[in-house]
């Protein structure tokens, strides 16, 4: 290899500044991937929860999800160098925990009163609120507890009120 080139890798690629920027930057990158995916995992443990919920009526057994705390990057080092670290900030938001709906009420189905609740994991899907009289296989005009509006169309479950998919 011909000594300009050793110089310029030396230079550009192995200086001190440019492995501190580096090592820094690749530690901020794994910090916001991870975070990313702590995010998709409490969302998608608050849906099953919250879907818990609303299909059964209940809370479920265990304790409610909580999102994790934030990965991030700690003070620089004598070096100039920065590590992952746990950091004291959750990853997100808490979600609210939906109301379990057995607890709160003893009202029984009202004939041909349409109740969806709240949307489910799966796009489209809605849960059914317990007073709901709803016939499944109807398609109903309706606002979810979401405050989404459309048209559903009600389906019968083995557990619970059933669920009602947005169709339009």
């Amino acid at each position: 290899m011909a000594s300009g080139a050793t110089d310029i890798l030396q230079t550009t690629i192995f200086t001190p500044g440019n492995f501190v920027a580096t090592n820094n930057a690749q530690q901020q990158n794994a910090c916001n991937v991870y975070n990313a995916q702590q995010v998709a995992l409490y969302t998608q443990a608050m849906a099953n929860y919250n879907g818990f919920i609303d299909a059964v009526g209940t809370l479920p057994p265990g304790p409610v999800p909580v999102p994790a705390m934030a990965q991030a990057l700690s003070a620089p080092d004598a070096n100039g160098l920065q590590w992952e670290t746990t950091g004291t900030t959750p990853v997100c938001p808490a979600i609210p925990v939906h109301q379990p709906i057995q607890n709160n009420t003893n009202t029984p189905p009202i004939k041909n009163h349409i109740h969806v609740g709240h949307a489910t994991a799966s796009p489209g899907w809605f849960s059914v609120g317990l007073d709901d009289g709803v016939v499944p296989g109807m398609t109903v005009p309706a606002t979810s507890d979401d405050g989404v509006s459309g048209m559903f169309e009600k389906f019968s479950a083995p557990v619970g009120q059933g669920w009602y998919l947005k169709v339009a």
